[in-house]
């Protein structure tokens, strides 16, 4: 507890309260004694008068005097600073841990942010340690980090806090309690004392982040400080995820993108939601979302796109009290072309009677590289050595077997947003599908099934309307594609808990084609052949367009295979097979440029702190040994060879808080109190302390009222 002033020079004005004893002295009447006759008692009358006058001036006298000493300490500006709670880590050593995430951009009813609020409650604890407290302080978005080590400087963040800002992270309260500790292990003796500002977001709350033992927990104290209840509102809504598509079913490029939100309020529907699709700076879609609490919704809207250039946008959702994670940047490319990799199981020196001869002429007629469909066709062996990244659709016709393990890799391919079509035959052994493909298709392969006669053969049966690929297909068209005849098909059962479609059907409803869905890709089984061998569809003027438009279709969502998107802190390793040996720069979304060194092994990129669109810049090593980046400028011949978007991680967007339980447990070992921040800084001082002129100024209108009362009296 200490009384300051702002102005100390005027305390020399207190000198001023010996000028009413200075007049008392000076003025102060000189008694002359005269002697008269018999007046005995009218100076026995004059003595009584004097005594009761005598206190009455002197009182007079110190109320004067104190009323000018009050007047210019009211002048100098006094402040009271009563102790502040990290005062009580005197002598000892004290460590902040800063929740810097992006729950911290949270709004406050001031019109401000909970970080700056804490930053403030921060700056004001620090200039209140004792000179001989050490301080440090750890921020703690993930991963978190030492800000400060230890120190009795109260300087030296404070630029850097005043002009600091929230992450778009997530939380890692474990880790900078880790941190945290690390640096109490090396303080000196005294008491140690751990002061956390956050908003208690129960995201942040991960146990396997805190590393402790029993010896860095002894005489250890933590006070969590919570500033949730300064939030104008909980964040009540966050754009979780967009998925861009191409729709290719039809002759014109149309862009699809599937938005979900998420509602957090555990009571509140939100009805009506706006959403709104931007690209290129023009409003693109408009439309409304239906959320229920604590549910997760999608919708999906469509806008064209003419003149098939890169689509850079983004997804804005309506206002709430945490604006950031309500917009989701998508970079999409609309394929020019398809391409799709065919395998061939059953090669020929006949090309005709090659398993992927039909395929190959169905899919590309003309051999024309404008198609908007470029197969390749390949044996078996040369798998290996293709990417199947580089491809749309994965087409396998009657493939024996697959190469040891490959099946993992396509498996990643389908989760990442790929297509695998697989046509049987001959070659196909029902033993190692069923082992091997499980996870991909959701049927087992039985014996196939033979007709014994061409008046029994199979024949395709389906209602057109009930599938995009289908429902052109009528009159003329639909009773050709039925006429045809399959003399030999597989028999599939469906495996325990797995979705799936049969949108065609082979009479005696045996499954012609089973479609499911894997991750952000899908699979399709066409439980016939692809050629002549097993049925004569392939000579069929429908096979065509039936065949092209079932890989457009399995083709829909694939541009954003190699266009990764990634969340705030992610790095960016897995690059497109095509910038490998070349020199790349990266442009964030705030225009700094990146070069990245150049070598046998792919760059890893790792500033991805902001969210938005980062530009993918690359050149050939003929035109600069060693790739730079000055002035934050690309190289004049540096081309866009991609791009990718940030954005916000939404598990860091759920208000829900933990609970006081939950965090004992957490921090089990330590001595923990939570305060809210708003009562802490009702008793806490703030930088100046309590300004204390009016109190001083009152006090001085009452000794003057004094003074009038006594005088009125007298």
């Amino acid at each position: 507890m200490e009384l300051s002033f702002l102005s100390p020079l005027f305390l020399f004005g207190a000198i001023g309260a010996s000028v009413p004893v200075l007049i008392h002295l000076l003025t102060r009447r000189q008694q002359k004694h005269i002697r008269f006759s018999a007046v005995y008692l009218l100076k026995r009358s004059q003595k009584r008068s004097i005594k009761r006058a005598t206190p009455n001036r002197l009182f007079l006298l110190i109320l004067r005097c104190m009323a000018v000493a009050l007047f210019s300490m009211a002048l100098a500006g006094p402040v009271f600073n009563p102790p502040s709670n990290a005062g009580a880590v005197s002598g000892g050593t004290v460590v902040f841990i800063l929740d810097d995430s992006l729950s911290m951009r949270t709004q406050t009813a001031k019109e401000s942010t909970l970080y700056r609020e804490a930053v403030e409650t921060l700056s004001t604890l620090i200039q209140n340690l004792s000179p001989d407290t050490q301080y440090g302080i750890v921020r703690a978005s993930s991963p978190a980090k030492i800000l400060q080590p230890l120190t009795v400087d109260k300087k030296a963040r404070a630029v850097y806090l005043k002009g600091s800002s929230p992450s778009f992270l997530t939380t890692d309260i474990g880790g900078a309690i880790s941190h945290a500790l690390d640096l109490l292990k090396v303080a000196s003796q005294g008491t140690r004392h751990i002061i956390l500002l956050t908003d208690l977001s129960k995201n942040g709350w991960k146990e396997d982040s805190l590393q402790m033992e029993a010896a860095d927990l002894s005489g250890t104290k933590i006070t969590v400080l919570d500033f949730s209840s300064q939030a104008k509102a909980p964040n009540s809504v966050a754009a979780t995820q967009a998925t861009v598509s191409q729709q290719f079913l039809t002759n014109s490029r149309i862009i699809r993108v599937q938005t979900s939100a998420s509602n957090f309020s555990t009571e509140n529907a939100l009805k009506g939601f706006p959403l709104t699709i931007w690209s290129d700076g023009q409003k693109q879609a408009e439309g409304v979302l239906d959320l229920p609490p604590r549910e997760t919704s999608a919708k999906e809207m469509i806008f064209p796109n003419p003149d098939h250039s890169w689509i850079e946008g983004r997804i804005e959702l309506g206002a709430d009290s945490l604006p950031e994670d309500n917009r989701l940047f998508f970079a999409y490319q609309p394929d020019q072309t398809l391409n799709v990799l065919v395998v061939d199981g059953d090669p020929r020196t006949v090309q005709h009677q090659s398993e992927a001869f039909y395929v190959e002429r169905a899919l590309n007629p003309f051999s024309s590289s404008a198609a908007q469909i470029a197969p390749s066709v390949i044996t078996l062996a040369e798998l290996n050595r293709k990417n199947l990244f580089d491809y749309s659709v994965i087409f396998f016709c009657n493939v024996r077997e697959l190469p040891y393990g490959y099946e993992s890799q396509l498996e990643q391919f389908v989760l990442q947003g790929g297509a695998v079509i697989v046509s049987l035959g001959d070659q196909t052994h029902p033993k190692w599908f069923n082992q091997t493909m499980g996870n991909l298709f959701p049927v087992t392969l039985d014996q196939p099934l033979h007709s014994q006669s061409a008046q029994s053969a199979f024949q395709l049966s389906f209602e057109p309307g009930d599938h995009p690929v289908l429902n052109i297909f009528e009159g003329n068209a639909l009773r050709e594609m039925k006429k045809a005849g399959f003399n030999t098909i597989f028999k599939v059962t469906p495996r325990a808990d797995r979705d799936f479609k049969t949108p065609m059907r082979f009479s005696g409803e045996h499954a012609a084609i089973v479609e499911s869905e894997w991750g952000k890709g899908k699979t399709f089984l066409f439980t016939s052949s692809m050629d002549r061998d097993w049925n004569d569809f392939p000579i069929q003027p429908t096979f065509l367009p039936w065949l092209q438009r079932w890989v457009k279709y399995a083709a829909h969502g694939l541009g954003s295979v190699n266009q990764q998107n990634l969340f705030v802190g992610q790095a960016l390793s897995d690059w497109k097979a095509e910038l490998k040996g070349k020199n790349i720069w990266i442009q964030s979304p705030s225009g700094k440029v990146t070069a990245l060194p150049t070598g046998e092994k792919a760059p890893v990129y790792e500033e991805t702190s902001e969210p938005g669109l980062y530009h993918i810049y690359t050149a050939g090593r003929e035109n600069e040994a060693t790739p730079s980046a000055q002035d934050n400028q690309l190289p004049p011949f540096a081309e866009l060879s991609g791009m990718f978007a940030v954005n916000i991680d939404p598990q860091e967007s759920d208000p829900q808080k933990i609970s006081h339980e939950d965090l004992s447990l957490f921090l089990e070992g330590l001595e923990v109190s939570v305060v809210d921040a708003q009562d802490f800084k009702a008793t806490a001082p703030t930088e100046q302390g309590v300004p204390l002129t009016s109190p001083f100024l009152i006090a001085v209108a009452a000794v003057f009222f004094v003074e009038g009362f006594l005088l009125r009296r007298e």
